[in-house]
């Protein structure tokens, strides 16, 4: 087939006759943005094209230059850093699969206290961290955890021979201890802080020599709903901590709390009540 080209000076009848089905070439002033043409445009077109495809070009230049800030002016949508955040393949699987795992990790840890602990009673969404240590010594002794109740880490819990049981939503603060000889009982939605003491036992101390020879005492503890219980406060054996009182952190209480009441000091003594509850009505 013989080869005619436009720029040689054929036409188009040239290329029929001979039968050439190419594509006719055009010219550098057919092309406009990008886009070609027939016949040459007139002026009016090539202004409507230009005015249409300028917002193309600015994005396309914005782009290039690699200006986030100036791609959200333009555009509304800002772009990923990819020179700090690469792409990765399954990047954003990854958080998922781990969460996956943690969810799985928990459960199992649940299950293998369940069966280690036969007395420990676990209610929907009780969880506690690493660390925390439960201890049931005796065939009859109960630890039971409310609705969402929480061990943070290092927590210990020890029953010597009785029961324990802490409310819904309550918190037991970092490496707290609690030891349940004499019976402990926790109401719902306590906060503790870190490091307390909660003793339901102690020892005789009577007659001279050895202390330990002298046996221990028992009494249990019960510390009622809504109760703040500042960090380091050390409560101990016969003690009843009302609904809704405070201990300042720090304390050492060694007699009964009022309902409302606001304690604090070595030994604790009543400091005030919360507004609402002074018995008096100064409040």
């Amino acid at each position: 087939m013989r080869q005619v080209d436009r720029a040689a000076g054929a036409s188009d009848e040239e290329r029929r006759d001979v039968g050439d089905d190419r594509t006719p070439a055009l010219d550098r002033e057919e092309l406009v943005g990008g886009v070609a043409f027939e016949r040459a445009p007139t002026d009016d077109v090539v202004a409507e094209l230009e005015r249409r495809l300028q917002p193309v070009r600015v994005v396309r230049r914005v782009a290039e230059a690699g200006d986030r800030r100036l791609m959200t002016m333009v555009t509304g949508y800002a772009p990923p850093d990819e020179r700090r955040y690469p792409r990765k393949a399954g990047r954003r699987r990854v958080p998922r699969v781990l969460a996956t795992l943690g969810r799985l990790k928990a459960r199992a840890r649940l299950a293998y206290l369940r069966w280690r602990t036969p007395g420990l009673s676990l209610e929907g969404g009780a969880r506690f961290e690493r660390g925390a240590q439960l201890w049931v010594y005796g065939p009859q002794d109960r630890i039971t955890l409310g609705h969402k109740a929480v061990l943070r880490r290092g927590a210990y819990i020890a029953t010597f021979g009785s029961y324990c049981h802490i409310g819904d939503e309550s918190f037991i603060g970092p490496y707290s201890v609690l030891y349940a000889q004499g019976g402990l009982t926790i109401g719902a939605r306590v906060s503790m802080g870190p490091h307390c003491v909660v003793s339901t036992g102690g020892h005789r101390y009577d007659a001279p020599g050895s202390i330990r020879a002298q046996g221990v005492t028992k009494a249990p503890i019960a510390i009622g709903d809504d109760v703040w219980i500042g960090a380091n406060v050390t409560i101990t054996e016969g003690v009843t901590v009302g609904d809704d009182a405070i201990v300042a952190a720090g304390a050492v209480v060694t007699a009964d709390v009022p309902r409302g009441g606001i304690v604090g000091g070595v030994p604790a003594r009543l400091l005030k009540y919360r507004p609402g509850y002074d018995p008096t009505g100064e409040c």
